[in-house]
């Protein structure tokens, strides 16, 4: 057995939990820097519950809500910057996993006024601002990951930072705030919370925890996406809703305990370079990563699908028509400068079955040329 496990954040969760436990805040401090975009922490309610809790606790905040999709670095060091100026004791970040990723990033630059930009990445630090964050969107897990993924503004290319100080000490999980996601980021938002767990439970560095956490999420996560395929354009209801949420917790359990594999990264490009929103264009990938690891654990695998009810190729089938990138073409050229943004990258060695980077050349042109 493996037990090894780490996962340091406060989870309060339930309909309401920031509403009746926003006085956890007070023990961050007394003036908060709220980090978020301009959409969905607004529309949801989100925000308008957090001022609320923050006034009511007495604590002082600023709203910096420039948090764009794919959070550039420089926006991040601009909301680090203000933090400094406002004197925040802490940050709140609301929001899907762009502001919630920025959150931690803005924490970091907080702490460390000597930082340029992209020291974040290659000059060690031991402090960050406490963080709280509250998701609005049932698919990143970062509301418990100590990760934060950001887009290198001069290389128009994501890169991921994962430290201590990047967990949250409180997250509030209301999936409730998910309500008024829209189809199509509901989609991908759950198809990134699949990749998750699934690439988590062929993770090399997967323990008993984290396969079981993913064990988890698919259950909750499967069911859902079903039924988002078979009625397209449906919102989910309230049980969906729920279970969508919880399930990407479960799946950010797993993606924090074990990581990801080669499809994380080979969807980064299709994003920064070509706009798929990020759950679909890391899903693009999962049959062929599933079928490259499947064999190498019969026993894991057949645990997995048979969980799912559903065999390896009809599985591969619905998360490619959730996908619904048949109609991307890429030269030849592109192909090879996106599969060499994954060399060096220990995604391709974190998996039963190890890829390499000519191997993911090849499944590109199989899908795009």
């Amino acid at each position: 057995m493996d037990f090894n496990f780490f996962m340091p954040v406060k989870v309060i969760s339930g309909i309401g939990c920031l509403e009746k436990g926003g006085g956890a805040l007070k023990s961050l401090g007394n003036r908060c820097l709220i980090v978020t975009g301009s959409g969905s922490a607004k529309k949801s309610g989100a925000l308008d519950a957090a001022v609320a809790s923050l006034k009511c606790s007495g604590i002082d905040y600023f709203i910096f809500d420039k948090i764009e999709p794919n959070p550039l670095l420089s926006t991040c060091f601009e909301a680090g910057i203000t933090a400094r100026k406002f004197r925040a004791d802490f940050i709140l970040g609301i929001g899907g996993g762009s502001p919630l990723d920025a959150a931690k990033a803005a924490a970091v630059f907080a702490c460390n006024s000597s930082f340029s930009p992209e020291d974040i990445f290659k000059v060690g630090f031991s402090k960050a601002l406490p963080i709280a964050l509250v998701g609005t969107t049932a698919g990143t897990g970062s509301e418990v990951t100590a990760t934060s993924v950001l887009t290198i503004d001069s290389l128009q290319e994501k890169k991921s930072v994962t430290h201590p100080s990047c967990y949250a000490a409180i997250t509030f999980a209301d999936p409730a705030y998910t309500y008024t996601c829209p189809y199509e980021l509901t989609v991908s938002a759950a198809l990134d919370a699949l990749c998750h767990a699934v690439e988590g439970y062929f993770s090399a560095r997967a323990g008993d925890i984290a396969r079981e956490s993913a064990i988890q999420a698919v259950k909750l996560l499967w069911q859902n996406l079903l039924k988002l395929s078979e009625n397209p354009g449906m919102l989910p209801d309230e049980t969906s809703r729920e279970q969508l949420y919880y399930g990407s917790l479960w799946a950010g359990v797993t993606l924090n305990l074990s990581g990801t594999g080669y499809p994380h990264p080979a969807g980064y490009p299709l994003t920064t370079e070509l706009g798929i929103p990020h759950g679909k264009a890391c899903a693009v990938f999962m049959p062929d990563y599933i079928r490259h690891n499947a064999a190498v654990n019969p026993a894991l695998t057949t645990r997995l699908f048979n969980i799912l009810g559903f065999s390896i190729d009809r599985y591969c089938d619905v998360v490619s028509g959730l996908a619904g990138l048949n109609g991307i073409k890429l030269t030849d050229e592109q192909c090879a400068r996106f599969a060499e943004t994954l060399r060096g990258r220990a995604n391709l060695k974190n998996a039963l079955n190890p890829s390499t980077v000519e191997e993911v050349l090849e499944i590109y042109k199989k899908l795009f040329s």
